[in-house]
C-alpha cells in the first residue's frame, strides 16, 4: 500500500506540473497492482478523455460498469439512467450522435 500511495503523489505531482501523459502512465502503474482500484480508475479514465484517447477511457469506463453489474448494483450499473453531461461523453467515447 505505501507504494501506492508514494505513486498517486507522483501522478499528482506530474499533473501540476502539466504532464497529464506521465501522470496517466502512473494511475495505469497503479491499477495493474490493484485493478479493483475504482477511484483510480476513474481518474485514469478521465486523463485519457482530456488526452484524446477515447478508446482507452472506454475500456477503463466499461471495467466499472461491468464490475457494478456483476456484483448487482444496479442503481449505480443499469437501472439509474445516467446524468445527461455522461451521457454525452459515452456518446463521444463510441464515436455516436444519438
Amino acid at each position: 500500500m505505501a507504494d501506492i500511495s508514494k505513486r498517486l503523489d507522483k501522478a499528482e505531482k506530474y499533473l501540476q506540473r502539466g504532464k497529464p501523459d506521465a501522470a496517466l502512465e502512473e494511475y495505469l502503474g497503479i491499477l495493474e497492482e490493484e485493478p479493483k482500484n475504482d477511484q483510480v480508475r476513474q481518474t485514469a479514465a478521465d486523463l485519457c478523455l482530456a488526452l484524446g484517447r477515447g478508446g482507452e477511457a472506454a475500456s477503463l469506463l466499461s471495467y466499472l460498469f461491468d464490475d457494478e453489474v456483476a456484483e448487482g448494483d444496479v442503481a449505480r450499473g443499469t437501472g439509474c439512467p445516467l446524468p445527461r453531461r455522461q451521457r454525452l461523453v459515452a456518446r463521444r467515447i463510441v464515436g455516436t450522435t444519438e
